[in-house]
């Protein structure tokens, strides 16, 4: 509760002072980790990178403000997908530490990017192999250490996903493409949430913003031109002018999803938050709390084993061959079949109880 307490000045939102400590906390565990690089002697020949994953959210409880971009998580509003991103360390050159980098770079760059630097190759040979499409990152080194300030990004296009499917309201289920970006124009289409814009200080006393739907850009889609406009206020799609912009951006979407890939990552497993939201307050944990964490954990496992599962007075000798399950059998003549997903939830939650504990 330390960080908290060190935000209690911010009397008007608790989601904004959670957050705010949160930020406190990564900083000064990043913080620490350089100074361990130091100490060891290995900070002259580290590169680090801090970057977002996405934009703060700002619906009800999230607590962040992308102010004055438009949107937040979840959405492919520049609030959403435009992040703060830097290097540092002692394998930087002088003259490139404080300079600024407009370009565009994608999350998927940095693997290739770091793998150039470290002198290895991208491909993964693995994934190749039973199918999967090869890695979209493109190798930014040239670009990051080219001091002048003409240096051009080698990407041009961003491709954005998104978040529902075929208008259902099931978040991380995979999706159809949402949205590109080349260069300096953005299409978006289908449904993007949080078309609003925040102001410079939120969430405050006056709270989150009630219920707004979606925008709904539709087949045709939403043109925005980042250059002029990089805060989304004015959707070109409808203006004569831009006719042809638009024709050719349906073309870049079109292109891109020939070759889009889709990968089903399941539905959210209820377990999941259950153990969140039972064992931890925030985001501490305290050495006092480790018997009661315990406990929950074990009457959570065992709850969710027997309302999936139910008992059975036999133990299986084939349950090891079906397909996707762990078969547990005990010496009390008693069985409870645990699916792949509820195994991966209890591993997951003691190794959460093996970190609290040290």
């Amino acid at each position: 509760m330390e960080y908290l307490r060190k935000f209690k000045f911010i009397k008007d939102n608790r989601s904004r002072r959670r957050y705010a400590a949160m930020v406190n906390y990564i900083d000064d565990s990043i913080g620490m980790l350089v100074d361990q690089f130091n100490q060891s002697g290995l900070w002259e020949n580290t590169l680090m990178l801090v970057m977002s994953d996405n934009g703060g959210p700002v619906y009800k409880f999230g607590g962040a403000n992308n102010y004055p971009l438009k949107g937040g998580k979840r959405s492919n509003f520049q609030g959403g997908i435009r992040v703060n991103a830097f290097l540092s360390g002692g394998y930087l050159p002088e003259e490139l530490r404080g300079m600024k980098k407009e370009g565009l770079i994608a999350e998927c760059d940095w693997y290739t990017t770091f793998a150039s630097i470290a002198n290895v190759s991208a491909h993964d040979e693995t994934s190749a192999l039973i199918g999967l499409p090869p890695v979209d990152g493109l190798d930014m080194t040239k670009y990051l250490f080219d001091p002048s300030p003409d240096a051009k990004s080698p990407r041009q296009r961003v491709y954005l996903g998104q978040f529902y499917k075929n208008g259902e309201n099931r978040p991380y289920g995979g999706g159809i493409g949402s949205g590109i970006i080349l260069n300096k124009w953005k299409l978006l289409k289908n449904s993007v949430l949080y078309p609003f814009w925040t102001g410079p200080q939120y969430p405050n006393a006056s709270g989150f913003p009630a219920h707004i739907p979606a925008l709904d850009c539709g087949k045709v889609g939403c043109l925005y031109n980042l250059e002029e406009d990089p805060y989304e206020y004015h959707d070109l799609a409808s203006d004569p002018g831009h006719k042809a912009v638009l024709r050719m951006m349906q073309m870049e979407w079109n292109a891109m999803m020939r070759s889009y890939y889709d990968n089903d990552v399941g539905e959210p497993d209820p377990v999941a938050c259950t153990v969140a939201n039972s064992l931890y307050e925030d985001f501490w944990v305290h050495s006092d709390a480790i018997l009661l964490l315990t406990k929950k954990a074990t009457d959570l496992v065992m709850a969710s084993i027997i309302r999936r599962c139910g008992r059975a007075t036999t133990c299986d000798p084939n349950c090891h061959s079906a397909t996707r399950h762990f078969c547990l059998c005990s010496c009390l003549s008693r069985s409870l079949l645990l699916t792949f997903q509820d195994f991966i939830s209890v591993v997951c939650l003691f190794l959460h109880l093996l970190v609290a504990v040290r």
